[in-house]
């Protein structure tokens, strides 16, 4: 022990290229081979052959590299003093009874005579000499010659035991503890009746060799030792080669039949071992064959030094402390058994019994969830996607399986794996279901899932799947864990490479654990969903438990074998049913308002399929003042202008503006997004901080009793004065207002205009005048422009503005910078205004392009026109200043505009 001792700290400090070559004894070469050189590089296959065989090559065989090769080996062997044994006429015993019987006669005479002999030398002491004289007197109490070592817990090993204190109990003397020192210095003089060590020892001629007693005749036991010679692996590689050759030279059949064996020691050279014309020439080689040899367990542990030291203590505590022979036993079990939970086990028989109800209950209560009177609490999901969402907690609960029986490297690779996947396949189809409802329906994400649910899926189980794979980089291992006595299998990972790797696949669980919190957040306030959305936040709830539970399991280090399969097991089935009950089972027992949700159901079906949309009262929709948008709302004198807001939400602010505000968003985008496209409404309203805003249906009170949801479906006009001569023809229809009876109508206001060439007395005023939404307060006149003083014209960057608004005072206006440029919402009413009351209401319920192409508004000036900023903001001065409108506004098939260049009539000189 302190010869490895000093082997190592030698290796790991500086000096470690100190020695070339190494001998040590065999038992230690496994310990060792860390810091020897491979000799299969450096020495012929055919001279390695020579070595190889069934009882010593795992001396120096590891992990099929050849580190070492054997000087010599040595066995164990009973040296009897002849003399004595001559003078009291006994013979070389052969058994333990022959042996203890003739020392104890032999004894009582010699005491009658006042002389004092030691009976029975031998080394039972707490050293590796001691190790091998108790495996090898145990090896020798098995029934026949052909059996193995015997089981420590095996009756052979009890009798061996109390058959080994009687001797010592009967002699006793002080021989049966005697180190190498007190062992050769017996065999040196005549005072020993019989030893017991290694062949090899010098005695003098009154000690002759024979194999050891056994519990019969003809059976013995005896122990292989030795020593092997190894090469430092840090040496240079011009001192490997020539260190090598020294190798190749000691154990060659010249140097081992010439040297080592005429020295007494025995080769392990086949040559020698199988060549009889070499062998009978030499004693120890004849015995050493006929020994009914054993090595010693050096691969039972990876620490053979330490199960070495606890093995022979535990012996010598009941030879020499009088301890329990069954206790000892027990804990010399415990150094080589591995504890694992056996599945025939009452406990385990329990937990399986559970698991197989538990699924059969979950496949009953699926069964059932497709009855008339319950299948519409389960609409969120069809059939087959309830099932893969049962299916992964069935993956999940079945984790304890794995656990049971004996630990393998197959079952610690495969164990995270199915818990992955199961926790990813259950969770990862409530996500998406929970992006599908997201209010903003329009966001591509959310078509994206709406319309690849089954593709979602599949992607985010083959994420799962990739990082699960890249774990078996550096995957998990069985090792062998101590606790106390008791050693038992885990699965750990070896390296750093592996924990990041675990750490990526516990990364991507808490991925979707935060966007299902996300989720459940903005879509709380969702009416259609709110069942299920309490239903998904009680999941949440327990996998957040259940996650710490797991993980603490991962990095905090659990002792004991039954410890660490109990606690994943119960954590997952635990996890497992609590979800499917919450989130199932549930559904059985709450009560859903059927007239509510049928209508819920009919109304996205109509908007999808272009019907009829049902008529939206005022309970429902909610004004776009009530949450914040990018989009500012003004009036003055009934011209309303939509612009900009001056600050952009905030991602907080929007998410708390989608929770507060979700159940309205959420309508409005399914009308929407269902609808006729070619009716060229869009409902869809965004509240996003960056581009869209997005809003519910608004109603607009005509009287304290009657509110009425008005859809407006023509383009937003920009006209604020049309030049003369240059008036298009415009579609008119019958009322600008569309009722729901009409949702996919395509309706166009009236435009009472007179043309110039229809009546040549008109002058610009009068054109003015003539424009739509001439009647009451709104009256569209030069003066009402000018006197819209905070009015300005600003350019939107957004493609699209969808809103509803209800428009209630003038009092949000943007004053103008120099630098904005210029472009102007004008939204008109027309006759039917009158008819809702003083209130104007403005429902933009439509796409509007803003870019700089489709609707800008441009202002043309006489290069000797100057703009009075001071008494007109906008410019506009009699007929000296026009505007000309993009002609995308309008419908393209009706709608045309000639160039206003040239036109004398529509420029006029200041006077």
């Amino acid at each position: 022990s302190n010869y490895i001792e000093s082997l190592e700290f030698l290796f790991k400090s500086k000096s470690k290229t100190k020695y070339d070559l190494i001998i040590h004894d065999i038992v230690n070469t496994r310990e060792l081979s860390k810091y020897f050189e491979n000799l299969d590089s450096y020495l012929s296959k055919s001279h390695i052959e020579r070595y190889i065989n069934s009882l010593t090559e795992k001396t120096y065989l590891i992990n099929g590299k050849t580190v070492a090769l054997p000087i010599y080996l040595e066995n164990s062997m009973l040296y009897s003093n002849k003399a004595l044994l001559d003078e009291y006429n006994c013979s070389i015993p052969e058994t333990w009874d022959e042996l203890l019987n003739t020392t104890y006669y032999i004894l009582n005479e010699v005491k009658k005579k006042d002389n004092e002999i030691t009976g029975f030398a031998i080394d039972l002491t707490d050293s590796e000499g001691g190790f091998a004289s108790y495996y090898e007197y145990i090896y020798s109490f098995r029934e026949k010659v052909e059996n193995p070592f015997p089981g420590i817990r095996d009756t052979e090993v009890e009798i061996a035991m109390e058959t080994l204190k009687k001797i010592k109990d009967k002699l006793d003397d002080g021989g049966m503890q005697s180190n190498i020192s007190g062992l050769m210095n017996c065999l040196n003089n005549s005072n020993c009746l019989f030893v017991k060590t290694w062949n090899n020892v010098e005695h003098n001629e009154d000690y002759v060799l024979s194999f050891l007693p056994g519990k019969k005749k003809g059976i013995s036991g005896s122990c292989i030792g030795g020593y092997n010679i190894g090469m430092n692996k840090y040496i240079s590689e011009d001192i490997k080669e020539k260190a090598a050759t020294v190798i190749e030279y000691i154990t060659s059949i010249e140097f081992q039949e010439d040297i080592v064996m005429n020295y007494g020691y025995q080769s392990a050279s086949k040559d020698i071992l199988d060549n009889e014309s070499v062998c009978q020439n030499f004693k120890q080689c004849q015995n050493f064959k006929n020994s009914q040899l054993i090595m010693r367990p050096i691969d039972a542990t990876e620490d053979y030094l330490q199960y070495s030291q606890k093995y022979r203590i535990n012996l010598f505590n009941y030879l020499f402390e009088n301890e329990d022979l069954k206790q000892c036993l027990q804990n010399i079990e415990y150094l080589t058994r591995i504890f694992y939970e056996e599945r025939t086990s009452m406990s385990n028989k329990i937990l399986t019994l559970i698991i197989g109800v538990t699924d059969l209950f979950m496949i009953t209560t699926y069964c059932l969830s497709f009855t008339k009177r319950q299948r519409h609490k389960f609409r969120l999901l069809n059939g087959y996607y309830w099932f893969l969402y049962m299916f992964g907690l069935m993956l999940i609960m079945s984790f304890g399986f794995t656990g049971m029986g004996q630990l393998n490297n197959f079952k610690c690779r495969i164990r995270p794996f199915t818990l992955s996947v199961g926790y990813t396949l259950s969770n990862t189809l409530l996500l998406i279901r929970l992006i599908i409802n997201f209010p903003q329906s329009g966001r591509s994400f959310v078509r994206f899932c709406e319309k690849h649910f089954l593709l979602s899926l599949v992607l985010s189980i083959l994420i799962d799947i990739t990082l699960n794979l890249l774990l078996f980089i550096d995957p998990y291992k069985v090792t062998v864990e101590t606790d106390g006595v008791m050693l038992y299998n885990s699965c750990t990972l070896s390296s750093g490479m592996g924990h990041i790797l675990l750490g990526f696949i516990f990364l991507y669980k808490i991925l979707i654990g935060l966007a299902m919190i996300i989720l459940v957040f903005v879509e709380w306030n969702i009416k259609e969903f709110k069942h299920d959305i309490r239903y998904i936040t009680s999941t949440i709830f327990i996998s957040v438990i259940a996650y710490i539970l797991y993980a603490a399991t991962n990095f905090i280090e659990i002792k004991g074998y039954k410890a660490q399969f109990i606690v994943p097991a119960l954590v997952s089935y635990l996890y497992a049913i609590s979800n499917y009950m919450l989130y199932f089972v549930a559904r059985f027992f709450t009560k859903y308002s059927n007239n509510n949700d049928d209508t819920t159901i009919i109304n996205i079906k109509n908007a999808r399929y272009g019907a009829v949309s049902p008529k939206i009262t005022n309970n429902t929709p909610i004004s776009l003042e009530k949450h914040s948008s990018n989009t500012s709302i003004n009036q003055c004198n009934g011209v309303v202008v939509v612009g900009p807001t001056q600050r952009r939400m905030s991602l907080m602010d929007h998410l708390v503006s989608l929770h507060n505000y979700g159940d309205e968003i959420k309508k409005t985008s399914d009308l929407n997004k269902h609808s006729n496209p070619s009716s060229m409404v869009n409902i869809n309203v965004n509240v996003s901080g960056k581009k869209l805003s997005r809003s519910s249906l608004n109603n607009s009170s005509m009287n304290s009793s009657t509110d009425e949801v008005v859809i407006s479906h023509r383009r937003l006009s920009q006209i604020g004065v049309i030049p003369e001569n240059k008036i298009p023809k415009i579609i008119s229809s019958s009322t600008e207002k569309i009722s729901e009876d009409s949702f996919n109508e395509v309706s166009y206001p009236p435009r009472n205009r007179t043309r110039s060439v229809d009546n040549t007395n008109y002058t610009r005023n009068h054109r003015i005048n003539s424009l739509s939404n001439n009647n009451g307060n709104n009256k569209k006149t030069l003066d009402t422009i000018k006197s819209c003083e905070n009015l300005h014209s600003s350019r939107f960057s957004n493609n699209r503005i969808d809103s509803n608004v209800n428009v209630r005072s003038s009092t949000n206006l943007y004053p103008i910078k120099d630098n904005m440029p210029s472009q102007i919402i004008s939204v008109y009413s027309d006759d039917n205004s009158q008819k809702m009351g003083s209130n104007n209401f403005l429902s933009i319920n439509e796409s509007v392009n803003m870019n700089h192409n489709s609707m800008e508004t441009v202002s043309r000036i006489s290069k000797k026109d100057k703009i009075n900023a001071s008494n007109n903001r906008l410019g506009i001065r009699h007929d000296k200043t026009f505007l000309s409108v993009n002609p995308s506004v309008f419908s393209a098939a009706t709608t045309s505009f000639q160039s206003a260049k040239g036109d004398n009539e529509s420029y006029m000189e200041d006077p």
